[in-house]
This record gives C-alpha cells, structure tokens and sequence, in this order.
C-alpha cells in the first residue's frame, strides 16, 4: 500500500504540473518544456512518441515519465496516451489529460524485477490553469473526483488476486513557483479533498488466507511552502539552501483491518475526530508535529490473549522543534509529548484488578519541555554531514532547560512538575563532562500513599517496598495537605543538590 499511495501522489503531482516556467505570456511549449527539464534535472526520465502543435493547442502523445525511487529497487512509470495544452488570449495555458491514465510500478531487487504493479488512475472532469510569467507562475487546478485502482499485482510471475482502490471527492489545488537566482524555486500554495475512500481486499491463491481493509478520511487539506534548488543531487541542494514547510489537516477518520494467514487472525479498528501533520526542515532548524484527537481502537486476535482490547483517548500529541545551524548564539528548542484522558475498556483493568479496588480514572501523561541549545557546528552543510560520525561528542549542547510540564494522573493518583535549570560552560564543576546545572524545579504529588495501600492489599506490591517508597518521599518533601507531597529540587551552580532547604548531595 506504501508504494501505490505514493506511486498516486506521484501521478496527481504531474498531472497538477503540467505547467511550470517559462517566460511572459506563456505558450503550449514553453509549458511542455518547463515540465520536461524540471523532472529531468531531478532524475526523471521523460519520453513522447509525437506531438502536433496548430492554433495555439498542443498535443503530446505517449508521454512516459519513469521515476526511480532512490535506494529502494522501485521504478514507478507513468504513461500519459495524450495531454493537450491551449494558450488562451490572456497569456495562460490550460491543461486537459484523459479521464483515465496508467501507472506501472516495478520492485527490483538485486536488478531483478520481483513484483509488477499496474494502476490505473481515473479522473472526472480534471482541469487546470497555468497563469503568469516565466518567473512567477500559478498553477489551479480541479476535479470533481479522482481514483486510483491496482488493476494487477505480479509477484515472482504469479498474478496476485486483490482489489485495490482510493478515492477522493472534489478536489482543489492552488499555488505558485518562483523562479530565484541559481535554479532556486520558491514554490509554495494549498491542497484541499473533500474526503479519501480506501478499500484493499487481497487473497491467498492456493489457501483460505486473505487480508481486508477499508478506510474513510474526512475533509483533508494541506499547506505546503518550499525553498529548493532543482537537482538531482542532495548535496548540491544543501549548498543551495532550502526551506522546506508543510501541514497536513483530516477530519474524521476511521480504519478496518481484518487478516488471516492459517492459524494467524487479526481484526482491528480505530477512528478519531481529527488529526494533523506537519513537519519543517531547513538548513536552521527542523520539527515534527503528530496530533490526533476522540481516539478510539478495537483489536482481537490469535495472538491476543483477550476476547478484544479496547482502548480510546481524547488527545495524542507528539511536538518538537530542534536547531540544526550555529546561528548567532544560542538556539530555541522545544519537545512536547502527551496523551490526554486516556481510558481502557474493563476486560484489561480485570486482569490486574478483578475487585476493581482502583479507581477507572482516565490516565494522561504530558511532558512539556522547552530551552536553548548552543549547536557546534552547522548539522546540514555539505561539509559537515562527513564529521558527525566523527565526532568526540555531542553536536549541541544546552544552555538552558524549561520544564513547562511534568503531568502523570492514573488510578487516583497524580505528580505534577515544573522548573528550570541553566548550564554556565565557564563553570569549572562538572558532572558526566557537563557543567554543573544550577536551578529549582518543583513537584507535587496526590494520592501516593492511598495508591501504595491498594496496591498492597491486591498483591501487587510487597509490603517493605511500600515501606521504602513512603521512607523516600518522607525524606525528599513536605506534606502541604492530606496525601499531598511537595517537593522543591535545588541544584546549586557547586554541584550541590538541596530537598526542600536540606542538602542531599
């Protein structure tokens, strides 16, 4: 599935390319040829049988564009029996493809050919624009609905059973390239599909195994801003500079798998209100952002050891952003994890907990940490990827540490913290090579000795166990409440480290 998603990508990535620069009040092939030279110069291998260009309107026949896929043994092959271009009076070019193109995807492995996949992309009433000049160009386009169907699948010579299809709604794109000095393009704009239908079912051929999916994604849009030089080689667009920004947003989404290999079943489902994906990288900086929301999950299997297990939540984040450059002095960096209200269906509690002496309550856990880095030495220039194998150390090193929040709540207990601390490099005491930080956090903590009892009382945790965690926390906080701890870290710039006003270290 992961090839022919992308091999889809792919495809409706050309198809909305179909125009790139050329120069004031573009014509039909200037438009061809923009497109030719700029998956050329990725490595794209492009081909036609014949073209005829009368009255403004070209027809190119038999396009092929063959697009190896780095390191993996791929080569996915469009081929395009026809596309027109018609120069309109007002100096843009529109574009018109058949309603129904072919893909063929070979998997090679050690230069053989070892799985052959034929798709067949369709289109209703698929149209765009190209408007502009040569170095600024927009690119609309539009469909009332779009698929993409595997009509073979050829593994080791045997034709694989399956059927295979996506599908989206009404489709929208709209965005610009730039042209910049040195083959630099600044290319930048917004995707939208009103909703994304996938079905797979694939058969074992000689047996009773199978593998079955369905899956429905609500409306998907995405944003997208890019600074890049047109080449085929990686190190060349490092010296270049980039910029590379994208954010993905889905609505309502929900999956059903369902496998069965022999004795080997498999059955699962999940769903979730919204998601989003973003993700950023330039020669400064680089951040991931993985977020969904109203998670629910049902699976069962042979392997499982219940009837089913079912779990849901109402938040799951995943947040960081980290320098890669030098800068001018010390850099911002951020991590955020969390998983908010999340809750288990009572057939796994029942497994620890029959008598259910601990309370149901919904876990979260969240840990939100923030502060500056000094980066040594700039981590994607050309020159430099060849020394981090090399290196004695650490690329970067912190300046300073945030702890914004330190959340744990789960069966009617919960610990809280927060605090900073800063790293002075001209400080002489050191720890593990490091200097020694200085600063204060503070943490609280509810409900651990009335946790450490039930425990006790269901087997789960020896009784002189439950006597050293209580010793412990007696001798590293302070009660400010009914089975209510709190405790104040201190970490002295002398290496010295004080509970609460007392010195431990």
């Amino acid at each position: 599935m992961r090839n022919i998603f992308k091999s889809g990508l792919s495809a409706l990535a050309i198809i909305t390319a179909m125009a790139l620069p050329a120069k004031a009040e573009l014509t039909a092939p200037q438009v061809r040829d923009a497109l030719f030279s700029y998956y050329e110069a990725f490595g794209y291998q492009v081909a036609t049988s014949s073209e005829d260009y009368v009255d403004g309107t070209l027809v190119v026949r038999d396009m092929t564009l063959n697009v190896p896929i780095p390191d993996e043994d791929v080569i996915i092959s469009v081929t395009v029996e026809e596309f027109t271009l018609i120069e309109n009076t007002d100096g843009s070019v529109d574009f018109r493809v058949p309603d129904l193109l072919p893909m063929y995807i070979d998997i090679a492995e050690d230069g053989e050919v070892g799985a052959e996949i034929v798709l067949e992309m369709a289109s209703t009433n698929m149209n765009g624009r190209a408007s502009g000049d040569l170095d600024n160009i927009r690119i609309e386009t539009a469909a009332d609905a779009t698929s993409i169907r595997v009509r073979s699948l050829m593994v080791e010579g045997e034709n694989l059973p399956l059927t295979v299809v996506m599908a989206t709604g009404p489709l929208d794109s709209d965005y610009t390239i730039r042209k910049l000095d040195d083959d630099v393009r600044d290319i930048s704009g917004a995707y939208e599909i009103e909703a994304v239908d996938i079905t797979a079912n694939v058969a074992e051929p000689d047996g009773d195994g199978f593998f079955s999916m369905t899956a429905s994604v609500g409306d998907m849009a995405m944003e997208f801003a890019s600074i890049l030089k047109v080449t085929g080689d990686p190190k060349d667009m490092l010296a270049a500079g980039f910029d590379i920004e994208a954010t993905m947003e889905f609505g309502p989404t929900s999956i059903d798998v369902n496998f069965r290999d022999g004795d080997d079943r498999f059955a699962g489902s999940s769903s979730a209100a919204s998601s989003t994906f973003g993700f950023n990288l330039s020669k400064d900086e680089m951040g991931y952002t993985i977020a969904s929301k109203e998670a629910d999950v049902l699976v069962s299997g042979s392997e499982i050891p219940l009837p089913q297990i079912k779990f849901s939540y109402d938040e799951l984040v995943f947040d960081f952003n980290v320098p890669l450059s030098q800068g001018d002095g010390p850099r911002d960096f951020y991590s955020k994890t969390a998983l908010r209200d999340f809750e288990m269906a009572e057939a796994l509690w029942s497994i620890f907990d029959p008598s259910q002496q601990l309370p149901r309550d919904p876990v979260t856990v969240a840990l939100d940490v923030s502060g500056k880095l000094i980066v040594l030495l700039d981590l994607l220039a050309p020159e430099n990827i060849d020394k981090l194998d090399n290196m004695d150390g650490p690329p970067m090193l912190p300046v300073s540490v945030d702890l914004n929040e330190l959340l744990v709540s789960a069966v009617g207990a919960m610990a809280t913290g927060n605090g900073r601390v800063e790293f002075d490099f001209t400080n002489p005491n050191t720890i593990a090579g490091f200097p020694a930080p200085q600063g204060s956090f503070t943490f609280n903590v509810k409900g651990a000795f009335g946790l450490m009892d039930k425990l006790v009382a269901m087997g789960l945790l020896p009784e002189d166990a439950s006597m050293g965690f209580r010793a412990m926390l007696g001798a590293f906080s302070k009660p400010i409440g009914e089975d209510h701890l709190e405790s104040v870290i201190e970490l002295g710039a002398d290496g010295s480290i004080k509970a609460n006003g007392q010195r431990i270290q």
